[in-house]
């Protein structure tokens, strides 16, 4: 299309890519299945849905490095993709409270949870609505997530499946 030899471009970029970052590739084996892969998929796809967007960033805005740096922070702050902050050493009691304000204290499940859940994984919690399954799987990530054994959750809720 347009005379532009899109293989070359690509190489030429990756390659300017691999230099900047000092990228040691030679480990790597992509296949369909790397989580390399999906991770740089992922991150292309965050990566192009930003740049596209021409609130931010104009086609005729030569901003200086340091200006482009800023900018991209704001943006990442303002779509929601800063780093999170935790504060540590909270117990579950401060962290859950009742909708009258009262703070909840943990029952036999979520303690046990609690002393299970010490290591990035996945975990299965099977109990009756209204145990708590909600707060345990939370109160893991936070105690993962600010102990930083982990630095991000994957939480899904799934309907009781009837035989």
């Amino acid at each position: 299309m347009y005379g532009i030899d899109w293989v070359a471009e690509w190489k030429k970029s990756t390659n300017k890519i691999i230099e900047y970052f000092g990228a040691d590739l030679s480990r790597i084996n992509f296949n369909e299945n790397s989580p390399e892969l999906w991770f740089l998929a992922g991150l292309t796809t965050i990566s192009d849905w930003i740049g596209s967007d021409e609130n931010y960033f104009n086609a005729n805005n030569n901003l200086p490095y340091d200006e482009r740096i800023g900018l991209c922070k704001k943006i990442l702050y303002e779509i929601g993709l800063e780093p999170l902050k935790i504060e540590k050493g909270l117990e579950f009691s401060q962290i859950f409270k009742s909708k009258n304000s009262v703070e909840l204290i943990a029952n036999d499940l979520q303690k046990k949870a609690g002393e299970i859940i010490k290591q990035e994984g996945v975990y299965v919690i099977e109990a009756p609505m209204g145990m708590g399954k909600t707060e345990v799987a939370l109160w893991a990530a936070y105690n993962l997530l600010s102990s930083g054994k982990a630095k991000g959750i994957y939480f899904a809720v799934s309907p009781r499946l009837r035989g």
